[in-house]
């Protein structure tokens, strides 16, 4: 192989960030949401939105430190996968992939990274003790 094919393979290579190491990020932060709060809220677990008020509002104020950290890790999940999302599109379009479903993943897949983050913010939101202890606390959970 001369020179000049390497450095034409070379450039032709799509530039970004590892699709594997995104996507291990996204699920450790992920999980890692999940299982935190069970271990920092001692083995417990969020209540059923369907359940009576008064369960949710024990929970978010007993369970303030958990609810946070799950939060943290929550919204930090989900840049990854806005990341993952928009490096997967340039790819394919960097493939030559020329297709409306490109425009629908990377709509998908931006919506659902903003979702997560709004979704951990309004998690974070609830464990406040003043926003727990309120009627509020059922709606916003």
């Amino acid at each position: 192989m001369t020179q000049e094919a390497n450095e034409m393979t070379m450039d032709a290579r799509h530039r970004g960030p590892s699709l594997l190491a995104v996507s291990i990020v996204f699920a450790l932060l992920f999980v890692g949401s999940i299982v935190g709060s069970i271990a920092v809220g001692g083995g417990e677990h969020y209540p059923s939105p369907y359940q009576a008020e008064a369960l949710s509002s024990i929970y978010f104020t007993e369970h303030a430190n958990a609810v946070r950290l799950s939060a943290f890790l929550a919204f930090g999940a989900a840049v990854p996968l806005g990341i993952f999302t928009a490096t997967a599109v340039s790819r394919l379009r960097f493939l030559g992939v020329k297709v409306a479903g490109c425009d629908i993943a990377f709509f998908g897949g931006l919506a659902a990274s903003v979702m997560a983050a709004l979704a951990a913010l309004v998690m974070w939101t609830i464990s406040w003790p003043e926003i727990a202890a309120s009627p509020t606390v059922h709606v916003l959970h």
